[in-house]
């Protein structure tokens, strides 16, 4: 009998904690790993396109219409945050870069962060860094 006790503790709190360990390094599992995280938890489904972009942290430069029409643009990378479902989705890129306003091309960097509140996108482009 304690046996069957000692396992039904165990064994789930085991195969619980594999799971959720799996589940933190999501985006870096390949193969049987990610499949059994599928056959487990479900398809993973992130309510919004934004936060499915932004789930993966990607090193990425953002180029960014705001509703007033000014370029602003910024480097997403691992001191940047954006706020994800279900809170209104802003962005705190952690470097800010000069925009031509008749090309839109990325200039320099300014050196300071650059935070644009949520409603202020009217249109947002990803540049992925050479190489990637």
């Amino acid at each position: 009998m304690w046996t069957a006790l000692l396992l039904a503790i165990a064994l789930p709190t085991a195969v619980g904690s594999y799971l959720g360990a799996l589940y933190d390094t999501r985006h870096r599992r390949e193969g049987w790993q990610r499949t059994l995280l599928r056959f487990a938890l479900g398809p993973e489904v992130a309510p919004r396109a934004w936060d499915d972009l932004f789930s993966e942290q990607p090193d990425t430069y953002l180029r960014v219409r705001t509703i007033d029409g000014t370029w602003i643009a910024g480097l997403f990378a691992s001191r940047s945050y954006a706020a994800g479902f279900p809170n209104t989705p802003d962005l705190l890129l952690e470097q800010a870069y000069g925009v031509d306003p008749e090309t839109g091309q990325l200039g320099e960097r300014l050196g300071y962060p650059l935070y644009i509140a949520a409603g202020q996108i009217a249109w947002m482009e990803i540049i992925r860094p050479e190489g990637r």
